[in-house]
């Protein structure tokens, strides 16, 4: 068996209960990375711990709502105290709003669910993490969206897919 190319290494994924997170999570750690899970859904992370334990890998879940800065706050910090520090983060926590909705008749409060969470979760997630990152001067932030990977096509950052899929009328 060869190296790990994530050996020792610790790996925040937030939005980690299903698909994508779920995904890296489990991928990472088969890599050799330590992982801090991060989410609403209490159940499908103890679920994913089991299972990444299961395995002999390590991993910390901490619950968390991507719309308050507290939490995201709280993550990092249980993050470090746990593992020491942060090596990557894949930022994958996300909404779909309300799909085959037009733009003119998405309701306001949805809106700004997709925006607290899809764009502003995201940075203050990055805003929080960096400075821990820079710590260790080696560091890697990916920024995951299911809708970049639809529309990868039309834009070229995450933030032009956000707005991309909310006002597309097809």
């Amino acid at each position: 068996m060869g190296t790990l190319r994530f050996q020792n290494k610790i790996v925040l994924i937030s939005g980690s209960s299903s698909g994508i997170g779920k995904d890296a999570a489990l991928s990472f750690v088969k890599e050799g990375a330590k992982v801090i899970l991060a989410s609403r859904n209490v159940s499908s992370n103890e679920a994913l711990i089991k299972e990444i334990k299961n395995q002999g890998g390590d991993a910390l879940f901490v619950e968390a709502d991507f719309t308050r800065t507290e939490d995201i706050q709280n993550v990092i910090e249980k993050g470090v105290d746990y593992f020491g520090g942060i090596d990557i983060a894949v930022n994958n926590a996300g909404i779909e709003g309300t799909p085959d909705v037009k733009t003119a008749d998405y309701e306001e409060n949805v809106w700004d669910d997709v925006i607290a969470i899809n764009l502003k979760g995201v940075w203050l997630s990055m805003k929080f993490q960096l400075p821990e990152m820079q710590k260790k001067r080696k560091r890697s932030n990916c920024k995951c969206s299911f809708l970049s990977w639809i529309t990868r096509r039309w834009c070229r950052n995450w933030i032009s897919c956000c707005k991309i899929w909310s006002c597309r009328d097809d």
